[in-house]
């Protein structure tokens, strides 16, 4: 999949249907805020790997 539709389907996922999301992986949802600030604002894979990832390990697909 395309990194830039990761990233979009990850933020409308939040927006829109909060309720997918395990409370733990609320929990964890600080984690992702401290990955994806280490990237550059140009790299749209590594963000779109880091949200795949952080997904993978919070049961989200």
């Amino acid at each position: 999949m395309e990194p830039a539709i990761v990233i979009a389907v990850f933020r409308k996922w939040l927006q829109d249907s909060p309720a997918i999301f395990l409370p733990s992986a609320w929990q964890n949802l600080p984690q992702l805020d401290l990955n994806l600030p280490q990237l550059a604002n140009n790299e749209l894979f590594p963000a779109a790997d880091t949200i795949v990832q952080w997904c993978a390990n919070n049961w989200l697909g």
